[in-house]
């Protein structure tokens, strides 16, 4: 059975961002991203002809996603549901390749440094920390969203950052109610 293309341009960058962050960006070939998704590199060609093609492509995925997702902060009054519905929106980003996005430029700070991609990261984060708490926030609700943004940002990166254990599900669980515990007062 065909493959559908949207089907295999994710699975291709699920693929190659996934080996960049276990083996390192310079140590992954094009060839073995083809034969780990099962196309011939031809094939892969017709997506990516270069790894900075596919690492540019998640991180304007990821991009994309967080944009939609401020966008809509913005709009949004503040509420436990705005809250809840947040949280659940940027799990789901990460879900959906962003905590690979996330992972790389963890794994590759050279890569990221030289397709000037690093300062856009901390764009984002500074962004959404203003929306999760305001335009003028005290200092208290200040630190309640970093912490509620860094939360989730922790499931997202896996066990190793604080060697936390237990499985990407209980991470995630506990990240969202550390978050929504956090948010909380905001909201009040």
């Amino acid at each position: 059975m065909p493959r559908k293309p949207n089907t295999t341009r994710t699975e291709i960058l699920d693929t190659a961002m996934t080996m960049f962050v276990e083996r390192g960006y310079d140590k992954t070939s094009l060839r073995e991203i083809a034969d780990s998704v099962g196309v011939t590199k031809a094939a892969l060609y017709y997506y990516f002809r270069t790894k900075d093609e596919m690492v540019r492509a998640t991180m304007d995925d990821y991009a994309t996603a967080i944009g939609d997702l401020l966008q809509w902060l913005h709009q949004s009054t503040p509420s436990r549901q705005r809250n809840e519905q947040l949280v659940d929106r940027i799990l789901t980003i990460f879900d959906d390749g962003g905590a690979l996005a996330l992972q790389f430029i963890q794994a590759n700070p050279t890569v990221i440094a030289r397709e000037g991609l690093g300062d856009s990261q901390l764009d984002y984060v500074k962004k959404m920390v203003q929306g999760i708490a305001g335009a003028h926030p005290s200092e208290e609700d200040a630190v309640r969203a970093t912490l509620a943004f860094g939360a989730l940002l922790l499931s997202a990166s896996g066990a190793a950052p604080l060697q936390t254990g237990g499985d990407a599900a209980t991470r995630r669980a506990a990240s969202r109610t550390v978050a929504l515990e956090l948010l909380a007062p905001i909201s009040d």
